[in-house]
This record gives C-alpha cells, sequence and structure tokens, in this order.
C-alpha cells in the first residue's frame, strides 16, 4: 500500500539525478530533425513536464502568445533570431526555429508540472519554473537553482549529429528517494508522488523515444536503481537495501 505523500520524501541537491538523450545524424536532413524538435515540444506540452513559457529576448509569452511553436509558425522574424540566440549551432546546420538549442535560462524559461505537498501540509499540483523554490515550499533539502527538467541541444562543431538531451533536476520523479539529511538509515518513501510526477515523465519519455525512432535516430537512457532497462523511471520498484 502506497503512504500518503509527506513534505519530506524528496529532496533537490544532487543536480542532474537522470539523463536520457535522443542522438540524430544530421545526414537526415532538416525535415526529420525539424519533425523530431516540434514532436519534442509538443509532448513536453501535452504532458506538462517541459512547456516553454517565457522567451525574453524574443518578447515571447505563453500566457499572451499561445504554445509557442505556433507562435513561431506566425513570427517569422522570431525565427529568425532564434539563430542569434543559439550557442550550439554556430555554423548553422539545425533547421531554423531549432528553439531546443537555446537553454540558457535568460533565453528560454520552462514550466513544469509538479505535485508535492508544502511545509504546511497542503497538496500542490502546480506548475515550476525552479525547483528550490518547490523544494522551499515544501521544506526540504535543495542545492541549486534551476527548472525541474531541463531539454536542450547539442550540436559540437565537428560533430555529425545532433544530440537532444532530457535532464532530472531532483528526486521528486522516484519512488525511493535517497536520505541526503538525517541519519540516512533507510530510503524514504515517495512513491505517493513518483505516481504523478514520474508518470508524466514517462508518459512524454515514451512520446520522445516514439518521435525519435520516427526520425531516424537512436536513442539512450540512463539506468539506474530507480529505472526499468528501458530507461523509464520504475514507478514499481521495491525499496533498495540502505
Amino acid at each position: 500500500m502506497t503512504s500518503a505523500p509527506t513534505a519530506d520524501t524528496w529532496s533537490a541537491v544532487a543536480g542532474d539525478v537522470y539523463e536520457a538523450a535522443a542522438l540524430l545524424d544530421l545526414a537526415l536532413g532538416p525535415a526529420a530533425i525539424r519533425g523530431f524538435h516540434d514532436a519534442v515540444v509538443r509532448a513536453g506540452e501535452r504532458h506538462d513536464v517541459f512547456v516553454v513559457d517565457r522567451v525574453p529576448r524574443l518578447a515571447y509569452r505563453r500566457d499572451r502568445d499561445g504554445p509557442v511553436l505556433d507562435h513561431l509558425r506566425r513570427d517569422p522574424g522570431a525565427v529568425a533570431a532564434i539563430r542569434d540566440l543559439s550557442r550550439i549551432d554556430r555554423d548553422r546546420r539545425l533547421p531554423d526555429g531549432f528553439l531546443l538549442g537555446v537553454d540558457e535560462p535568460e533565453y528560454v524559461e520552462p514550466v513544469t508540472r509538479l505535485a508535492y505537498v508544502d511545509r504546511t501540509g497542503r497538496w500542490r499540483d502546480e506548475y515550476v519554473r525552479d525547483i528550490a523554490d518547490a523544494a522551499e515550499a515544501a521544506g526540504v533539502a535543495w542545492a541549486h537553482r534551476g527548472p525541474p527538467v531541463r531539454v536542450s541541444a547539442i550540436c559540437p562543431p565537428a560533430a555529425d549529429h545532433v544530440e537532444v538531451a532530457c535532464w532530472l533536476a531532483s528526486d521528486i520523479w522516484f519512488p525511493w528517494t535517497f536520505p541526503y539529511e538525517g541519519d540516512g538509515a533507510a530510503y524514504r518513501d515517495n512513491r505517493a508522488l513518483a505516481r504523478l510526477n514520474g508518470g508524466r515523465f514517462n508518459d512524454f519519455l515514451t512520446d520522445v523515444r516514439a518521435a525519435c525512432a520516427a526520425a531516424g535516430g537512436r536513442f539512450e537512457a540512463y539506468v539506474s536503481a530507480g529505472t526499468d532497462a528501458d530507461g523509464f523511471i520504475d514507478l514499481d520498484a521495491e525499496r533498495p537495501a540502505p
């Protein structure tokens, strides 16, 4: 039986605790690569895992302008401006409007829907821009600021491929979490929150893997005690040994 969530079953002190990546050869062509890019952005919105909320340098705001891909299609000038913002594609080998290459916080500001319990015992299920803000509200340990989920592209000048990677910035997604504070005698039971947060992330990852395969790319995921053999968060995992 899954216990009720409490405010001390997770933390954000270990930096990136998970990574998955899709690798696409540039030889696949702009249409395949842009199609994958758009599928990832749409999946992030659909599952509330990675939602582009603001792009200040483009004067974009989701609450006013709607979903970012729709906005870019209506505004060719914004598409052109992305070229000047991106630091991963100086020689311009990626398709126009490749927003995932612009992950610096002053450029793209994503939000993620997270379920957690705050320090007063109140249940929250809300969009979070900075994982430290959620951790402070929950009264749990944190050691860094930044979005709960990062999705970004890497395309070095000499590379023949683009890598689109996803990182998780806390253990709130996992059913059992490591006790960074306290006596560390046993893993904490975070199953109630993981069912919601980890479930949404697994749905997002399913769509990303499918889009990667459809584009002709290859997918790699970090496999650990908290994941299954395919890199999905194992929501049915047994409590790890101390």
